[in-house]
């Protein structure tokens, strides 16, 4: 099948796009964890804010997808249901299914738009997997629904409404056969942190923490699963064999088990990447954590809680930032929307608006 994955353009206010444009790892999670002989494309629509719709268009005629997912934060929302319907207008027999936080969190925010057919709850990799086996065995045209009924984490569309499966359980990645992200199915480019290429890399899943301004809890409950260090090494090799001058640590709360923290900053000095490299942390939350954990003989900078210490070698860069990425993308209690400079574009013949030009803030509820 032809998959396409989308990630919405709209930004967060303390990541212009102008200086950060981040790649959605999960996408590329997504599709290096379904069968190898789809043919699947991610395109992360951040890269492409002053074309948007001339961009779907063209990735829509090109790819001619059986089937799009859409990765969704709750700040996204609008400009998400809008893009589905564009999809829908483009090509009226394709699938499309959205995923992510604000899909899982609040389901029938999605399941009232007609041109929505499945929700992907929670943890996305095995649950869009068996969703493509499903309509594979089930052919173009048919629904499914005997297969649907049997896929943990999916919700779909009969005739009468949503069924919603139960939910699937948290995967324990310690033991589980997760293979790489597929970047290599990123069919746009222009990534960048500061004026370095970037891709974001993830260690572990999940945190034990009940912060009033997160929904990680809500999302998958009160744990964490890491990845065994050795994936996480391969990870990074393959995040710099595509490019990579930055890698961006994507984790919840990278810093929850402190131990293995220090044990996997030392492995990635000993692995000694190449000169220039950066890595970058979305979250600690701990202040035990010591600096001198992040710093080796090839270590330019390395900072934790905000504070950074830099020794006199100028070779490599390990920080741990609180300015916090997941924060943002988890944000529950109340939020405001960011000024994402789009083009404001319409859909014929629904009239649909994709984007915001306004700069107005508004605050949204996210918590249930």
């Amino acid at each position: 099948m032809n998959v396409l994955l989308l990630s919405m353009p709209d930004s967060f206010e303390h990541m212009p796009p102008m200086a950060i444009r981040m790649p959605n790892g999960a996408l590329a999670s997504l599709a290096g964890n379904v069968d190898s002989h789809h043919r699947v494309a991610i395109a992360d629509l951040i890269l492409v804010q002053s074309s948007l719709r001339s961009t779907i268009e063209r990735l829509v005629r090109e790819i001619e997808p059986d089937i799009v997912g859409l990765s969704v934060m709750t700040f996204q929302r609008a400009t998400a249901l809008a893009i589905a319907k564009l999809l829908r207008a483009l090509r009226p027999s394709v699938r499309i299914a959205v995923g992510g936080y604000d899909p899982s969190l609040a389901p029938a925010a999605y399941e009232g738009c007609r041109a929505i057919d499945f929700i992907v709850r929670g943890e996305g990799e095995q649950t869009l997997s068996d969703l493509l086996r499903a309509l594979e065995t089930a052919g173009a045209t048919a629904h499914a629904p005997r297969q649907l009924a049997a896929i943990a984490g999916l919700s779909y569309r009969l005739s009468g409404g949503f069924v919603r499966n139960a939910d699937r359980p948290i995967m324990p990645l310690a033991s589980s056969a997760l293979r790489l992200p597929n970047r290599r199915a990123r069919v746009l480019g222009g990534y960048t942190l500061l004026g370095r290429t970037v891709d974001v890399v993830e260690t572990s899943r999940g945190c034990t923490f009940d912060c009033s301004f997160c929904s990680i809890i809500e999302m998958r409950g009160r744990n964490f699963h890491p990845y065994p260090i050795d994936r996480v090494l391969a990870d990074i090799a393959d995040a710099r064999a595509n490019g990579a001058e930055a890698i961006f640590l994507v984790d919840d709360n990278i810093t929850l088990d402190i131990v293995r923290f220090e044990a996997l900053c030392q492995a990635i000095v000993d692995a000694g990447p190449a000169s220039g490299t950066c890595f970058s942390a979305s979250r600690t939350c701990s202040t035990k954590i010591s600096g001198s954990c992040v710093r080796g003989p090839r270590t330019r900078n390395a900072s934790t809680g905000g504070r950074s210490a830099t020794p006199a070698s100028r070779r490599f860069d390990i920080c741990t930032s609180t300015a916090c990425t997941s924060w943002a993308a988890s944000s529950s209690a109340t939020r405001t929307t960011p000024a994402a400079r789009l083009t404001r574009i319409s859909s014929s013949p629904a009239g649909t608006s994709i984007g915001r030009t306004s700069s107005t803030r508004r605050r949204t509820p996210e918590r249930r």
